[in-house]
């Protein structure tokens, strides 16, 4: 009997030694608490040893997401004082994003080979009848705003090559930088936003 209790008090012993390993060795947290409030925005756990737990909060400082990523930090950008952008790796330079609009309480769809984010307008490559077309749209309604530009792009399987450079200039006017031709040239442009 006396045995069988030593047996449980080492196992104990080592449980929490594993424990105190397991928290002195980088379980870093990330929180980023709201301008003007006491309510967290996001926060981002290493948990593990090499996964990453992430939680988004809502303006009222309710949980509305929580996830694992494996082995990629998650990237996350508190834009203004309402919308996170979370951005997710698949590991082979891919990710998806989506956001969330924390005054609406309302998640975008998930996007990927998103190049720009501003003034509440998204700038993405998607194939569209066999080739890569530049897409701008409203972050969480295309209805509101959805402009496709048909650029001679590379032909690639990656559309991350097509785009070298997308940004904002103001909310009417976006500057890119795109590959184009069989010499792979890069050519400079700005495209007006201003509806058709």
């Amino acid at each position: 009997m006396k045995k069988r209790h030593i047996s449980v008090l080492t196992a104990i012993l080592i449980v929490v030694m594993l424990f105190a390993a397991f928290v002195m060795t980088g379980c870093e947290e990330k929180i980023i608490i709201s301008e003007g409030s006491n309510h967290k925005v996001f926060q981002i756990s290493e948990i593990s040893g090499r996964d990453y737990l992430y939680e988004i909060y809502s303006d009222s400082g309710k949980l509305v997401e929580r996830d694992t990523t494996f082995r990629i930090e998650p990237t996350i950008t508190y834009h203004d004082d309402k919308l996170i952008e979370i951005k997710i790796s698949v590991g082979t330079g891919f990710y998806y994003t989506h956001f969330y609009d924390r005054e609406g309480d309302k998640f975008s769809e998930s996007f990927d080979v998103l190049r720009a984010a501003a003034y509440g307008k998204i700038v993405y490559v998607s194939p569209i009848e066999d080739r890569w077309v530049l897409i701008v749209r409203d972050i969480f309604d295309e209805t509101e705003y959805y402009k496709e530009f048909y650029l001679d792009f590379i032909k690639t399987a990656d559309p991350y090559a097509t785009i070298r450079l997308a940004e904002f200039i103001d909310e009417q006017n976006l500057r890119i930088v795109y590959v184009s031709g069989d010499e792979y040239d890069e050519i400079e442009a700005v495209l007006s936003l201003n509806p058709q």
